[in-house]
């Protein structure tokens, strides 16, 4: 699975160590100043500035582990554009400004042969249909 990493702490290096056979396509960071650049040069994984950036190296997925800030900034981007994304600062969500993001305003993850992807797109079938009958 091709997987972005959007932060450069140590959640991020702890997905590192850990990632079995994951394919990182990127850390992204919000700037050259990041911690994320100095991550990806030890592990040997292209740096990135922005979420534009990171959308260009075509994850399948997305872990943001980075803050609260990330969340508000990246997410929706990327969910719009058919990037699936594990928020670990999950209390964003219940933020004003990211309160709004409900799976029917989204594009569904793009097809995939992974049984991953398969999951990824019915979770996100039952989603939206929850997100219509509760609107």
């Amino acid at each position: 699975m091709r997987v972005g990493l959007l932060g450069g702490g140590v959640i991020a290096r702890l997905f590192l160590e850990q990632r079995g056979d994951a394919e990182i396509v990127a850390i992204a960071g919000r700037s050259e100043a990041s911690r994320g650049k100095a991550l990806a040069r030890e592990f040997g994984v292209p740096f990135v500035v922005g979420v534009e950036r990171l959308a260009a190296a075509r994850p399948e997925i997305v872990i943001e582990a980075a803050s609260h800030d990330a969340v508000r900034e990246s997410v929706e981007a990327l969910l719009t554009k058919g990037i699936a994304v594990i928020v670990l600062s999950g209390g964003a969500l219940a933020d004003a400004p990211t309160a709004s993001i409900t799976p029917s305003r989204m594009r569904m993850p793009a097809s995939g042969s992974s049984v991953a992807g398969v999951k990824a797109r019915a979770t996100w079938r039952r989603a939206v249909a929850m997100d219509e009958e509760v609107s």
